[in-house]
């Protein structure tokens, strides 16, 4: 999914790989911009060695609830 959560916006984002946070982005609060157009997203570049890695992303809404989804990646 896109973070979207409805009612709440997207404050907060994390990738972890194979356990430990790789990347992470925290937008503004809400008061900034009146919460228009705020993005939360994670552009990264991340070097992983051959293998199956495993991959979760973590997104908060601005009431505090967490949402997650993971992935297995293999690199050749």
């Amino acid at each position: 999914g896109n973070g979207d959560t409805g009612v709440a916006l997207a404050s907060s984002v994390q990738l972890y790989i194979d356990g430990k946070l790789a990347a992470s982005n925290h937008s503004p609060a809400c008061g900034y911009q009146g919460c228009y157009g705020i993005d939360t997203f994670i552009e990264t570049t991340q070097t992983l060695a051959a293998g199956t890695h495993s991959l979760v992303f973590k997104i908060w809404d601005d009431s505090g609830k967490v949402y997650q989804t993971s992935k297995s990646v293999t690199v050749d």
